[in-house]
């Protein structure tokens, strides 16, 4: 593959176009974006400077996916109502152009496709659930917004100058398959994948990550500080250009971080100031052989009960969480593959669910900071199926038009303990949903030995009859006459 470099016409530095499909580029060293023209750049204006962010991510980054290898050669950084994302233009196999998407911790690599069936072009018609065919194949409806452009960076394969909206539809399939439907005037346009580990992609030179990586070990738990709106105090971002949102510890305002024009989502509370998480905000720990960072915490409550989330960011690994109730642990990751719904029965990878609870959670308070826009107030509709020590869990977003579905297992208080070096961890009182029957599996170990401790009883017992002689144990006789009459009281005595 040979690389075409030309004038940037702004201000004559070197614009490298790596790939033959790419027509749009963003000069590193003025920010003008340029179209290309046949043999000569076109200016089309001036691109704003992205956000500072922990991804590892970066232009020249290469990896392997499906046993074909691909190069990052651009970026664009997408907006929508509750927050942003990137989208990372990947050269495939050094001939097809296809994108990472990098959102909410979770990776998905797809490519442009061509829709057989009619598809609407109104975003009415679309509602998360909603069950679609894309050239033949089932698709899930999970994600319904309006993006917009808002920067970028490298070479791009069309023009996205800012401000470009379009409908973005993001849908899901039994098996892990991702896809997008984008809506604009120009008709949709489809793009099928599928969800990615960020292990599985054999990633070679990525950026060095501040706070985390050895090369820069200097800035640790440090990463990029901003001025609260409301109070003026510093609040520190420990996953910056992937939350959205975040919480001041001075007044507990909460703060939209989404773009470099820090608004107020909601005013300091009062019932902030006396959250006390038992897993400290900055704390980190090992779990699974992962190294997580606790930067947020989430307090809800339902009808029934009250409990605590905590927001778990590693910057290779992305987003989990911890739920707590009465002392007992979960730990949480999202699920990639849509479960098979039966009624209150759900099934995924071989296991059976049965519904334990489904009702409406309220947010009571937060810290720290989150990959959404969270407030106090906010509900989510969730259901929750179960198979100790295993938990399945569905969350509806009605006035977002999203679904979410969650996957997680029962993790002994012991080992959250020592993971995050915390020695007062609350006592478990009573019997979580999920948390698997100790006796059961200590059951399992001893069944044998149980079974074959009868069967040798038996065969005493049985070898015991056959061998011993009958013995008479009692031999007597004895006459009973009810017609004989009961003697009289005696004197002095009282009857029985």
């Amino acid at each position: 593959m040979s690389a075409r470099v030309l004038d940037c016409p702004q201000c004559g530095a070197p614009v490298t176009f790596r790939s033959s499909i790419a027509v749009f580029a963003v000069c590193e060293q003025c920010r003008s974006m340029v179209v290309l023209r046949g043999a000569d750049l076109e200016l089309i204006g001036v691109m704003a400077a992205l956000p500072p962010d922990l991804s590892p991510f970066q232009i020249g980054a290469r990896g392997e996916w499906k046993g074909r290898g691909f190069e990052i050669i651009g970026r664009i950084r997408v907006e929508w109502e509750q927050g942003s994302w990137n989208e990372w233009c990947i050269l495939y196999d050094a001939n097809t152009t296809g994108w990472l998407a990098e959102a909410q911790g979770l990776l998905a690599i797809s490519f442009a496709a061509e829709v057989a069936e009619t598809i609407p072009t109104d975003r009415s018609f679309f509602a998360s659930n909603l069950q679609l065919k894309l050239n033949g194949a089932p698709w899930t409806v999970v994600d319904v917004k309006t993006a917009t452009y808002s920067a970028g960076e490298g070479e791009l394969p069309f023009p996205a100058p800012p401000d470009v909206q379009r409908v973005s539809v993001d849908l899901t399939n039994a098996k892990g398959g991702f896809a997008s439907l984008e809506l604009s005037e120009d008709g949709p346009e489809l793009y099928v994948g599928e969800y990615a580990k960020f292990d599985a992609l054999k990633l070679s030179n990525l950026r060095p990550v501040p706070g985390w990586s050895t090369e820069v070990e200097q800035e640790k738990n440090r990463t990029t500080a901003l001025a609260c709106p409301s109070c003026g105090a510093v609040v520190d971002l420990r996953a910056a250009g992937q939350s959205m949102s975040a919480v001041c510890g001075a007044c507990g305002a909460v703060i939209d971080t989404a773009t470099p024009e820090l608004k107020l989502i909601q005013e300091a509370d009062a019932a902030v100031r006396k959250l006390s998480p038992e897993i400290p905000i900055g704390q980190r720990g090992k779990l699974f052989d992962v190294e997580y960072e606790v930067i947020g915490f989430v307090a809800r409550a339902d009808q029934y009960s009250k409990w605590a989330e905590y927001l778990l960011f590693n910057p290779w690994k992305g987003f989990r969480w911890l739920v707590t109730f009465n002392g007992h642990w979960s730990f949480i990751d999202r699920l990639l593959a849509l479960p098979a719904e039966r009624g209150t029965i759900v099934e995924l990878g071989g296991h059976t669910y049965q519904l334990f609870a489904k009702g409406k959670a309220t947010v009571t308070g937060v810290l720290g900071e989150f990959y959404w826009k969270v407030q106090r107030g906010e509900q989510t509709e969730v259901a929750d199926y179960i198979a100790p020590p295993f938990i399945l869990s569905k969350e509806s977003y009605p006035g977002l038009n999203e679904v979410a579905w969650s996957a997680g297992q029962y993790v002994e208080p012991k080992v959250i303990g020592e993971a995050f070096a915390l020695k007062d961890l609350q006592r478990p009182e009573g019997i979580y949903l999920n948390q698997p029957n100790k006796f059961a599996a200590r059951w399992k170990e001893v069944r044998m030995l149980f079974l074959l401790a009868v069967c040798a009883l038996c065969l005493v017992q049985c070898a015991s009859c056959v061998q011993r002689r009958e013995v008479n144990a009692l031999e007597s006789s004895f006459v009973f006459d009810r017609a004989q009459p009961t003697p009289p009281p005696q004197p002095g005595r009282r009857p029985a």
